[in-house]
């Protein structure tokens, strides 16, 4: 099971960095393109502001993942410095607790967000918006996967320092 985790974890880490990547290549790439339409061409080219927008956003949430997955996305730096280890575990468990509500609430959000686009196509590029909202529970939804192994990870770590404390 572990084996299989690992490589959907490797799949889903290797895609977030691939697309974010695509998107922003992409993204200046077409701000390039519309600073040269507008400054040297005198050309409108008002649809390059809709792809943008939806590319930064895409790129937003895939780099999300990324920092979800080096267990980076929600910390305390200053108060991790003044804790002790266990209290450092206890704390890292809260977040991870905080963090997969969150994430489990953002989820559920981007949901009735999509079932509300279902019926909308954006104004330029004409694409149903629900592709553009479906995005964010599925990154959602991912990200809580690794809240639950970051999770997983924590509660290891708390037992073995209980552990070393019960030796001592």
């Amino acid at each position: 099971m572990k084996n299989v985790l690992k490589i959907f974890f490797g799949i889903v880490d290797k895609a977030a960095r691939i697309i974010s990547g695509v998107c922003a290549a992409a993204f200046f790439i077409l701000i390039i393109y519309q600073v040269i339409c507008r400054s040297f061409l005198n050309i409108s080219a008002n649809w390059t502001d809709e792809a943008c927008r939806y590319m930064f956003f895409v790129m937003v949430m895939a780099g999300a993942i990324l920092c979800t997955n080096e267990n980076g996305h929600f910390s305390i730096d200053a108060a991790a410095s003044f804790l002790g280890k266990k209290a450092n575990a206890i704390l890292a468990l809260a977040i991870d607790l905080l963090s997969g509500f969150f994430l489990v609430s953002l989820a559920c959000s981007g949901w009735l967000l999509a079932e509300k686009g279902a019926n909308q196509s954006s104004n330029m590029l004409d694409i149903p918006m629900h592709l553009v909202y479906i995005v964010i529970p599925i990154c959602s939804v991912i990200m809580v996967l690794y809240v639950l192994r970051n999770l997983g990870r924590h509660i290891a770590a708390l037992r073995e320092l209980n552990k070393a404390e019960k030796e001592v």
